[in-house]
């Protein structure tokens, strides 16, 4: 039979089930790139929903991307600080690089150029290897230009930067849910 499958961000299942009691219901939040087919999703449903169901929703969400289940639904407000909200981040950070070699005399077009194609490298990188910290290691050589530009970025608090941001993302997820209501 029928599955409806949320991607309503902010929207617990307990105010889906006001409108649709009967239907197996599973919540997803899928990010950006699944437009362009290289998404990630992760779904949660919860323990009455049945296995049928249940694959339907992946199978559907799988043909933009790989998928994930998460067994508790507060986890859906992690997942959109991380993963849904996530892109945003690395476009940021592109962009910033793109204006410090700019400001460093490249022109606009390559500035842009170089740190898109970064971008788009490191994520097929990381695809083929995800452990990031030995990705990270093998591009900084001892005493080189990466390993000078990574001691700035630790020294300036990105760790924490990055946490409180993700922190913050998971919060207004979980109070939008607040704010939109369940019964």
């Amino acid at each position: 039979g029928p599955v409806l499958v949320s991607i309503a961000g902010g929207v617990r299942t307990a105010a889906l089930r006001r409108w649709l009691p009967d239907l197996p219901l599973v919540r997803a939040m899928p990010n950006r790139a699944a437009l362009v087919g290289a998404g990630i999703t992760a779904l949660f449903a919860s323990a009455d929903v049945g296995r049928e169901a249940r694959e339907l929703a992946e199978q559907v969400l799988t043909s933009v991307g790989r998928c994930v289940w998460v067994g508790e639904e507060a986890l859906i407000d992690v997942v959109t600080a991380v993963s849904g909200s996530g892109p945003a981040y690395f476009f940021l950070l592109a962009e910033q690089l793109a204006a410090a070699g700019r400001a460093l005399g490249l022109d606009a077009a390559t500035a842009q150029l170089l740190a898109t194609e970064t971008l788009f490298g490191a994520g097929q990188l990381a695809h083929a290897d995800p452990n990031l910290a030995e990705q990270r290691a093998a591009v900084a050589s001892k005493g080189g230009t990466t390993e000078a530009a990574l001691k700035v970025l630790h020294e300036g608090g990105l760790a924490a930067l990055i946490d409180a941001a993700v922190q913050a993302a998971a919060r207004r997820g979980a109070a939008m849910a607040d704010e939109f209501g369940s019964p």
